[in-house]
Parts: C-alpha cells; structure tokens; sequence
C-alpha cells in the first residue's frame, strides 16, 4: 500500500503548517494520492478537501462519510470556557440531537461534516462551521438553525447523500430509464402532436365544454386523439397504459405544443424574407380584457417571386400613440431577428 499511497505525516506539531500550506497552494500542485486509512479525522487540524486533485476528491468524501463524524472517546473531558459571567463547554448530548456535528479537541470547536466535504462544489458556499468553527456554546441555538435553515448546509446534506447512493439520486433514475420507456413516450408526445398540428392548419380551437371521461364531445383536441387511438392500436395500448398521469394531452401540454409549432412557423418565415425588403400591415385592437393590442402582419416576395402576407404576431401595448407602437413593432421585429431598416412600407 505505501508503494502506491505516501503515508501522510500524523505530526500535530506541524498540522497547523501543513494546512496553510494546503490552502495557499496552487491547483495544479494539490495532493493527487492520498492513504485512506491515514486521513486526519481530527476537523480542527484535516486539510480540506479542496487540497485533494480533483480526481480523488469525491473518493477521499465517500471514506470520511464511511469513517463517520468524528467524536472524542467516552471518558473524554470537555474543556470549560468562561463566556460572559459564566462557564460554558461542549455538550456530548449534542452528538444525538445533531447528525451532522463534529467535535476538535485540538481546538476545542465544532464544525459540520457535511459542510466540509461539500462547501468547495455547494453553489452556496460555506460558512464558519467549516472554517473557523463553532464555539460560542452560550448560544447553543445557532447549532439547530445550521442544522434546519442553512441553505448551504442543506445542499451539502443531499449531496453527501446522493454520493453515497448513486443509485437512488435524480440523474441515476433518468440514466436508468429503459428505450422502451423513452419510445412509448415518443409515441404520446407525437400524437399529441399531430393533433395540435392538424388543428393550427384548420384554425379550430382545442377545447371543448365539457372534457370529463363520459362526455359526448370531449373537444377537437381529445376526439382527434381518440381518433388517432382508433387508427392505431399501439398508440391504443401506450396512452392507455401510460404511467401515473403521464398521457401528454393535458391543457399545458396543449398550450407548449401550440406554442413550439408557432416558433417554428415564425422562423420559417424569418428564413423565406432573409435580408430582404418588407411590408408591416399593423391593426390594434382591445381583447375582452380592454387591454390593447397590436396585430402585425407582414408582406414580402419570397425566392420564388411571389408575394407572401404571413402574420407575425400579436404584442400587448400600454396605447395605441405612434411612439408606443413604434416601440413595441421595433421589439417584435428584434425578437425575431428582423431590422426596421428592412421596412419599406407600412399601413395602420
């Protein structure tokens, strides 16, 4: 084992040194090999873990998770300390009532396990249970606000978890999904899709009155997908047996699709103008609401000669004065990677 791991130096006299050092040090001359069975366990004096190679480092947490948190023997005496008129120290009871908590007789403080292994990758950051420690034992109560409202500490808390059961985190389970599951998922999607495609082109609406299971008329939406069932019998078996609610015809579902397929019109015909000349048509109009609105619609000759009038799109305006439509024109077109340059005429 020594061949292939160098034993790390145990002396406490020069911990303190090593740790500077390991915290000054430039990335690319961190410890690369370690010897697991010689890791300091003491958290007042261990070097952290980003003075690890990036390599080992998830290595080198998984043997401090497996170590546990470090406690100090039974007959242990916790050392007093006068804080105001009183004297205070640690509470061994503090060991069951926190799951996290670490205890440094070098240094008389606490810190936090979970937070040590994970404050170098935590997108929160870490805090003095860390790097400084905890001693303020009159204020005990700080202890369960780390341990219920940190933020950080809780990222760190689910990480340590997940490393230790890869299997059971939110990336293994979709890693672990099979191809029949992905293609019996594609077949709900794509009939969804078709039925949303089919009533775009006729201009139909989705919804009907009544949508419930034993209705006569569920809508145009439904029928078409109760149609498209009857067509075909896997996408019979698929939509019937899909898992939990997972049938993608739900009103939301509805709505995305409309809208991916509106995207794709729209740069369809950002494509057919290219860096051509066009026309605006613009009408402004209050919906239901009485907000104010504004149509635009636009004309161009595409690559084969001919004239082309395709609506672009619909832009809640605040009024209807020329500066307003201007503006909101103006970021419609920029939306679309359109210019006003391009404009040669205009009618509203």
């Amino acid at each position: 084992m020594k061949k292939f791991f160098p034993v790390l130096s145990r002396d406490k006299a020069t911990s303190s040194v090593n740790l500077e050092a390991s915290e000054t040090q430039h990335p690319s001359e961190s410890i690369k090999v370690v010897d697991y069975e010689l890791l300091e366990t003491d958290p007042g004096i261990r070097p952290p873990i980003s003075s690890y190679h990036p390599d080992i480092q998830n290595e080198v947490r998984k043997a401090y998770l497996k170590i546990g948190r470090h406690k100090p023997p039974y007959n242990f005496v916790y050392p007093w300390s006068v804080q105001g008129n009183q004297r205070r120290r640690f509470c061994k009871n503090w060991f069951d009532l926190y799951d996290w908590i670490d205890y440094s007789e070098s240094k008389d403080l606490a810190f936090c396990l979970p937070c040590f292994l994970f404050k170098n990758v935590s997108k929160y950051g870490g805090d003095h249970f860390v790097t400084e420690g905890f001693g303020d034992w009159k204020n005990s109560h700080r202890l369960a606000n780390h341990g219920t409202s940190s933020i950080s500490h809780i990222d760190c808390v689910h990480m340590s978890y997940a490393l230790m059961n890869p299997n059971q985190s939110i990336k293994a389970a979709f890693v672990n999904q099979t191809k029949q599951m992905n293609s019996e998922y594609r077949v709900r999607v794509n009939t969804s899709l078709i039925a949303t495609k089919f009533l775009l082109r006729c201009g139909m609406p989705f919804r009907g009155s009544d949508e419930s299971f034993n209705s006569l008329f569920k809508g145009p939406f439904l029928e078409l997908v109760d149609t498209l069932k009857e067509i075909n019998p896997e996408i019979t078996k698929v939509i019937n047996y899909a898992p939990g609610n997972n049938f993608m015809t739900a009103l939301k579902i509805q709505k995305d699709l409309a809208a991916a397929c509106a995207c794709e019109i729209t740069k369809q015909i950002v494509c057919d103008i290219a860096d051509d000349v066009f026309c605006v048509l613009i009408d402004e109009s209050g919906d239901v609401a009485g907000k104010e609105q504004m149509v635009v619609v636009i004309h161009y000759v595409n690559s084969d000669g001919l004239v082309k009038e395709r609506f672009l799109g619909i832009v809640s305006v605040k009024e209807t004065s020329a500066k307003s439509l201007k503006e909101a024109l103006e970021k419609l077109l920029s939306i679309n990677g359109l210019s006003l340059s391009s404009i040669r005429g205009a009618r509203i």
